[in-house]
């Protein structure tokens, strides 16, 4: 769950941008104007933040180097990583675009502290590189330079700024029917009794590795998690119990919170993805419903759960909403730039490169 979370995280701080025409001789890409604020965004920034999403890949374990996963097709109308990440950088753009103009639209001005963060970063990474020939060189692979990074950091601390503007450090500014209307659409509560199909070994070092089971153990544990899901389903007193009886985690019956509103189509390790098959399940269940879902490392007896009124606000549940108000947050920021659709202009003749196509950025 937390993998998620930090998934979440990751994807808006991936997404800043900048009006940075004056600073690159690279075609502008698009305009967002009212007739009286105008800000401009070239290719050269949208390509850099194609890099830095390949290097977010990069990180979790998939295979960004190889030709065979940007062709993966991952949904039922053609769509493949290659265009399903072009498209979300490009459209992130397009919504990035409106922090520079609201912003100014505000009459804000970026604070002294969040200025002096963005000169210490690209100091150390002068003091890094050696110089500002050499870092340039090396950030000319992924289409900038340092006055366009250091750009790009700023709006990077504007969009912080602006997103405290409008709904507060932690939230406080949001209202409760905001807060309410969101949690519903977008969290489950299940238990799950977890039976794993491997058992842990440990050798002579003492290093512990995971021996999978044998076809003839993994069905006699499927056998058992069908068992149970079927004497469940319906009564979740009677799950609970037998969580305590079978499951493998102690706290299995505890209520787990699950983010279940959007699909990320790779970014979470490949070792998390499972969480994805979970949460389709139980946005489709009942509650008291009871399934099986099969995972890399076992059976997951699933049920779920009456959701419990501000879980999000509970103590007890604090790691399952870590991030509650910051993607709240992100969401109604997204509407907000949304009704700004109509201001802004793509540059028809500019060419795109697609993700597959960038430098990876792991570092900037």
């Amino acid at each position: 769950m937390k993998k998620i979370r930090i998934i979440c995280a990751i994807l808006v701080l991936v997404i800043a941008l900048c009006a940075l025409s004056a600073c690159s001789k690279s075609p502008a890409l698009m305009t967002i104007t009212d007739g009286t604020i105008t800000k401009t965004i070239d290719l050269s920034v949208y390509t850099f933040l194609l890099s830095r999403m390949r290097g977010t890949l990069s990180f979790y374990d998939y295979d960004t180097e190889s030709d065979k996963f940007w062709r993966t097709v991952i949904s039922n109308d053609g769509t493949t990583y290659d265009d399903h990440f072009s498209d979300t950088i490009f459209d992130q753009t397009k919504r990035y675009l409106t922090i520079e103009y609201l912003f100014e639209k505000e009459g804000l001005t970026l604070e002294a502290s969040r200025e002096a963060k963005v000169d210490a970063t690209m100091e150390g990474l002068l003091k890094k590189s050696g110089s500002k020939t050499a870092l340039n060189k090396e950030l000319k692979r992924f289409g900038v330079n340092y006055e366009m990074l250091r750009e790009i950091y700023v709006i990077e601390q504007k969009y912080a700024q602006i997103m405290e503007y409008y709904y507060g450090k932690d939230g406080e500014k949001i209202s409760d029917i905001e807060k309410n209307k969101y949690y519903s659409e977008s969290y489950v509560a299940f238990g799950q009794i977890f039976l794993p199909i491997y058992d842990v070994v440990t050798d002579e070092s003492g290093k512990e590795s995971m021996v999978p089971h044998d076809g003839e153990k993994k069905a006699e544990t499927h056998k058992k998690a069908k068992e149970y899901a079927k004497d469940c389903n319906g009564d979740i007193d009677k799950f609970k119990e037998y969580c305590s009886l079978y499951s493998s985690s102690a706290e299995s019956a505890e209520p787990t919170y699950l983010y279940v509103e959007a699909e990320y189509y790779g970014l979470q390790s490949a070792s998390s993805a499972y969480l994805d098959t979970i949460a389709a399940n139980l946005s489709q269940m009942t509650v008291g419903e009871v399934r099986v879902v099969e995972s890399p490392y076992g059976y997951h007896v699933v049920c779920r759960y009456l959701r419990e009124d501000m879980a999000y606000d509970n103590e007890k549940y604090k790691e399952s909403f870590s991030d509650f108000y910051a993607m709240l947050s992100d969401k109604l920021f997204g509407e907000k730039c949304d009704q700004l659709a109509d201001y802004i202009t793509v540059k028809g003749d500019v060419v795109r490169p697609k993700i597959s196509e960038v430098d990876t950025n792991k570092i900037y």
